[in-house]
């Protein structure tokens, strides 16, 4: 059987020791099918599992990055992101008005393909969210083009939600771009969890 599996590469940008945690909520939140220490691979910045969704394997890399200068000036930048994220702390969010549409288009000239965005407020206070700071997210997401527009306010519930939502989205674009490939992938996928390899369920 034909190994099919879907690689995703992610690039976080801001909260860089927080966006750590969250990872590793989402490794704890899911079934594990094999010790967690062959599950998941940390070296220096960047993060590497492998996680079933849906019936698909996906080979997810997770690129983390301080701020967007960091990200423009790092020699071995990722230039096949898929999706990046832009964290910012709801506390701080007058800081919001840095980010500007022409650090999106820096980051654009330097992908090989057109990657996703997604702008994420971060309540790690859990202080109250009022109606304003939505506002100010969604206005934001907006100037800057992205795709989603994220509030995380719950470290467990809310990280799995979004990485699911963003999962989801491939895995339609995948079953209806390539149909032919997808079942291929999903019976790969099948076959596989009849036996113990080392990655990840998320349900």
């Amino acid at each position: 059987m034909k190994k099919i599996v879907y690689s995703l590469s992610f690039g976080t940008i801001g909260l860089k020791d927080y966006i750590k945690i969250l990872i590793k909520n989402l490794i704890n939140n899911s079934t594990k099918n094999m010790n967690q220490d062959r599950t998941i691979i940390i070296e220096n910045d960047t993060v590497k599992f492998s996680l079933m969704f849906k019936d698909v394997l996906f080979k997810i890399e997770i690129y983390l990055f301080d701020k967007i200068k960091n990200m423009l000036g790092d020699r071995k930048f990722p230039q096949k992101l898929d999706t990046i994220l832009l964290l910012i702390n709801t506390d701080k969010l007058k800081n919001i008005k840095k980010y500007k549409r022409k650090h999106i288009q820096k980051i654009n000239q330097l992908l090989t393909k057109k990657g996703n965005y997604a702008l994420i407020g971060v309540n790690h206070e859990n202080n109250k969210i009022d109606q304003e700071i939505i506002e100010k997210l969604i206005e934001r997401s907006k100037i800057l083009n992205m795709l989603y527009c994220f509030l995380l306010e719950d470290e467990n519930k809310d990280i799995k939600s979004i990485f699911k939502k963003l999962l989801e989205d491939y895995v339609f674009n995948f079953r209806y771009s390539k149909p032919e490939l997808f079942e291929l992938a999903q019976e790969y996928s099948k076959e596989i969890q009849k036996r113990p390899d080392s990655f990840l369920f998320l349900n």
